[in-house]
């Protein structure tokens, strides 16, 4: 904003978990593992 002299823009609530979907995706899979369940994701069609 400053920097480059731009109006300030939300990028929306969901703009950090599209940006970081793998790492989220690896840190879910880890804690319901930790709680006993198997994994085995899939992406949606």
């Amino acid at each position: 904003m400053l920097r480059d002299g731009q109006d300030y823009r939300d990028l929306g609530e969901a703009f950090l978990e599209q940006r970081d979907r793998e790492r989220i995706a690896r840190s879910l899979t880890r804690r319901l593992e930790r709680l006993g369940y198997e994994v085995d994701l899939r992406a949606a069609a």
